[in-house]
């Protein structure tokens, strides 16, 4: 049994050397009162009269750690500080539309006026709309009726007194159990205000709306009732529910001006030989929001009124919270896709891109045994091989047969002098767009283009293959009208492109490649090990059952296939 001493640490040597040093000073020596520089590892020794202007402040940085992050809705004031421009127009583009250049550049091309920042330097400014109508948070309904039951309507004051806090000890609770201890105190024990003697209703949310309830009588509660009474509560009042005024007060729950996200948030996209470009479902829902807010202004009949601020009610609850589903995009098919949609779960922004754990250049599917594979093989589906890469630097020996990859649709990009070139496009011209629910016309009968191959593919799939005879029945909305058009379809065409010496080619996965396999969690070296590509097909990874001890796989998890250390991989 072999044993290891910690070597003792040597003391450094240093090395005074003799250095010239333009100055008034010429000889320079090492004393108590010289400042000490080392430049390309040699001592230099410079007098502090040298630095006899400077002063040298000696500062203390104060570090603290995290403790806790708190969320809370901006003022009206707070939006309208960080607003950079107000939405009126319902155009797309020019001033005080939803694509002001003050909020952000639309195009790469463009360049944002507030910082002056390209598209991918400008992180993207706030705008507002001004509402006709004042209206309440519609996500946050629950919270407004817990401050209408402890608000009195009539005196805008807490319903209880301070005796009556005192009485059920309300100083001897926490903070945040104070506000839910008032609740439950007033809605068991009070019936009427303790200051004005008013007699408190029932307050209720049913379809989307407030209904307070007074001797057996049900009557709706208006918005402008709900925004006079947040406006005019107290600071003191909000302080004795345990919460800080200035950061949580109830007039935040009322929506004066409506925040518009940045353009980098909901981009145009503009699909290839198209002028007209694919707006983002919240831009069209801020388009609802403005023709709603006009109207209203416009508007002098009370029921068409109620009617219009019900639907800007709508509008706004559905473009934070669409996940009932009743807004649709303009062709009614599918629900739009709301802010808190692209947020949540593991989908959004938040857990799929700022947490995410997944890496580039990797698969990931369930795992399964496979027998008929060696021990230091994997199995991997066919879709892994089509998607994963493999980098191929082209020489003079290999220039061929990268080449020849190229040809049969192997490479899918390739590097050269910096640029990344997408393979299809460099050796096929470009045909015609495709766009979901477009239809394939050939002796008038209509086929779904799902049932057709690829066209950037050469084997058969399925039945049918495309033909230049084919047209594209093409569903097109113009102004909310629906009409459909036959356009000519234009097959890609093949042209040459020819590799050069010290090209990098992505080419696609082959058998014999080396790939890490990896199983959560991964708790020691065991858990990733290289292995051999076998492609077959199914839609899972499957490996010798003799591997399974190392990664503790019984098949009832998923494991990761990660390709891109593909030289340390084989070195291995």
């Amino acid at each position: 049994m072999s044993s290891f001493i910690k070597p003792k640490k040597e003391k450094k040597r240093v090395i005074q050397e003799k250095f010239e040093y333009k100055s008034p000073v010429q000889t320079i020596k090492r004393s108590k009162r010289s400042l000490g520089v080392r430049i390309n590892k040699t001592d230099v020794i410079i007098p502090r009269q040298v630095f006899k202007n400077v002063n040298v402040v000696e500062r203390k940085i104060e570090t603290k750690e995290l403790d806790k992050v708190e969320f809370t809705f901006l003022s009206d004031e707070e939006i309208l500080e960080g607003s950079v421009t107000e939405i009126t127009d319902t155009t797309f583009g020019g001033p005080k539309s939803l694509y002001d250049m003050k909020m952000g550049p639309v195009t790469t091309k463009d360049t944002c006026v507030t910082c002056e920042g390209n598209w991918e330097e400008c992180p993207g400014h706030f705008g507002h709309i001004p509402l006709a109508v004042k209206i309440p948070h519609p996500i946050l309904y629950k919270k407004i009726l817990d401050y209408l039951k402890i608000f009195c309507m009539e005196c805008k004051k807490l319903v209880i007194t301070d005796k009556r806090l005192k009485i059920i000890s309300i100083n001897k609770i926490k903070d945040e159990q104070k506000f839910p201890r008032i609740i439950k105190d007033v809605c068991d024990n009070i019936d009427c205000c303790m200051h004005c003697k008013n007699k408190l209703p029932i307050y209720t949310f049913l379809d989307d709306k407030y209904i307070k309830e007074i001797n057996d009588k049900k009557l709706p509660v208006t918005y402008e009732e709900i925004s006079n009474l947040f406006f005019n509560i107290r600071e003191k009042d909000v302080e004795k529910l345990g919460l800080d005024p200035k950061r949580i007060h109830p007039s935040h729950y009322i929506i004066s001006n409506l925040l518009v996200v940045p353009t980098c948030v909901r981009p145009p996209v503009v699909m290839s030989n198209e002028s007209r470009p694919q707006h983002d479902d919240l831009t069209y829902k801020y388009i609802d929001i403005l023709k709603t807010n006009k109207k209203i202004l416009e508007s002098n009949n009370e029921n068409t009124l109620y009617n219009l601020t019900n639907n800007l009610v709508f509008h706004i609850k559905t473009l934070f919270n669409n996940n009932k589903g009743k807004a649709r995009d303009l062709q009614g098919i599918r629900p739009i896709k709301c802010i808190k949609k692209r947020l949540e779960r593991k989908t959004g922004l938040i857990r799929k891109h700022i947490q995410g754990k997944r890496s580039n250049f990797c698969g990931r599917t369930v795992i399964g045994p496979e027998a008929n594979c060696m021990v230091d093989e994997i199995v991997i589906p066919q879709q892994f091989a089509e998607n994963l890469t493999y980098p191929v630097t082209v020489n003079d020996f290999n220039k061929e047969k990268c080449q020849k990859m190229l040809e049969d649709g192997k490479v899918i990009y390739i590097f050269r002098d910096g640029k990344k070139i997408i393979a299809r496009y460099a050796c096929w011209t470009e045909g015609s767009p495709w766009r979901e629910g477009d239809f394939i016309l050939r002796d008038n009968k209509h086929y779904l283009i799902d049932n057709f191959i690829s066209r950037y593919n050469t084997l058969p799939h399925n039945s049918l293959t495309l033909k230049e005879t084919d047209k594209i029945l093409r569903v097109n909305y113009t102004d909310d009208k629906k009409y459909n058009t036959y356009e000519p379809f234009i097959m890609p065409k093949r042209k040459e492109f020819l590799l050069k010496t010290g090209d990098v080619i992505e080419r696609k996965l082959q058998n014999g490649d080396w790939v890490v396999l990896n199983r959560q969690p991964t708790l020691w070296k065991g858990s990733m090990r290289a292995k051999k590509v076998v492609i077959r097909p199914g839609n899972t990874i499957r490996f010798n059952l003799a591997s399974t001890a190392a990664f503790n796989a019984d098949f009832d998890t998923v494991k990761t296939v990660k390709n891109r250390e593909t030289e340390k991989v084989e070195t291995l």
